[in-house]
């Protein structure tokens, strides 16, 4: 995994979605009329969970239209675009759809798919996003691949329809989310987890989680330990069921939801982006969490050890280092992440929440 700036956390996904919709009369990929998924619901606001407004694509298209350039990097350094984009602004969905001001600073929303794929920005994150760029966005110039603290045009928080002249296909649209910039020659493109493709749904919640960061860090080699940083919406991505969430339910029902403890070893144990070295960690090192508040536990790594249907060796799904209990945010007391577990694994006194960081070290 890369060391030098905040990353995405997951692969960018090939999630599948209904075909898009763009050029009334043609025929989208399976077969379905644009004529027909125009007038489809294609968007679905609500509040706090509660339906508000339903969307066709003539009805996103009535409201002001935005055009930009946007494209992703992805979690192996591949660039796409940026190319020309065209849909409307998630700020001015929200205020069509609540009226006044629309979303708020106080507020934030759940942008997701289907299959709850998702990010869940603040409010004053999707109102002006050039503001918050470093931060909570990352940009990177398209050339070079390095992250920009800076763009040379406006950035905006765009649901877009159409790619160039075509409409979105099946794999990404109808509608798919970008951090877009309204300069082709700013040469930026975002980060590709937090562009969640197929969005049907604007859920805007009035609690506002602030931003936090998960440290990983590496054995060292040559002087060096492989070092990641996980934002807030990049953890909440790869923990959809879509990507590479996995849950434990504890005896008393209580479900945690998150990311294996082993695959976020194989951010940093030398292998490929999102590959667990299993060998590795059955040979045996130690893993350190350490909490907010100053506490630490340790565990060992061949807890995080199983083998799948065909032999090979893959992290455990049930040690878990957990961001969502029953389906919520988790509690102060644990947020923003919590390792469970089975009690033979992880007993009570080790499951340490408020967890912002992950260190393998050496066997003693």
């Amino acid at each position: 995994m890369r060391h030098r700036r905040v990353i995405i956390g997951a692969a960018l996904l090939l999630l599948c979605a209904i075909a898009a919709v763009f050029a009334a009369g043609a025929l989208l990929p399976g077969g379905t009329s644009n004529a027909k998924a125009a007038d489809s619901v294609v968007l679905t606001v609500q509040h706090n969970g509660t339906l508000i407004k339903q969307y066709t694509m003539n009805d996103l298209q009535a409201l002001t239209v935005y055009n930009g350039y946007a494209g992703i990097e992805n979690n192996a350094d591949v660039v796409t675009g940026p190319d020309p984009v065209t849909g409307v602004k998630v700020s001015d969905v929200l205020r069509d759809a609540l009226g006044g001001t629309g979303v708020t600073t106080l507020q934030s929303v759940d942008i997701t798919a289907p299959d709850q794929f998702g990010i869940s920005p603040r409010g004053g994150d999707l109102i002006d996003p050039t503001v918050s760029l470093t931060k909570n966005w990352g940009m990177f110039d398209a050339s070079t691949k390095q992250q920009v603290a800076a763009v040379a045009g406006n950035l905006a928080c765009v649901l877009a329809w159409a790619r160039g002249a075509s409409s979105l296909d099946s794999s990404e649209g109808p509608l798919r989310f970008y951090v877009a910039d309204d300069l082709l020659s700013a040469n930026t493109v975002m980060m590709g987890s937090d562009s969640v493709r197929s969005v049907s749904t604007l859920n805007v919640t009035d609690v506002v989680v602030e931003p936090w960061t998960l440290k990983l860090v590496g054995l060292k080699s040559h002087g060096v330990s492989p070092t990641d940083v996980v934002n807030m919406q990049s953890y909440q991505t790869c923990a959809a069921p879509g990507c590479h969430g996995v849950g434990w339910k504890a005896p008393d029902g209580q479900r945690w939801t998150g990311v294996a403890l082993g695959m976020l070893m194989g951010q940093v144990d030398g292998g490929k982006v999102m590959t667990y070295n299993g060998a590795l960690a059955r040979k045996g090192y130690r893993i350190r969490l350490y909490s907010a508040s100053g506490k630490t536990v340790t565990l060992s790594s061949k807890i995080t050890v199983q083998r799948d249907s065909s032999g090979e060796l893959v992290p455990s799904t049930s040690i878990v280092v957990a961001n969502s209990a029953g389906g919520a945010a988790l509690t102060s007391d644990y947020s923003p992440l919590r390792l469970v577990g089975p009690a033979k694994y992880v007993p009570a006194a080790k499951r340490l929440g408020r967890i912002t960081k992950i260190v393998m070290l050496p066997l003693k």
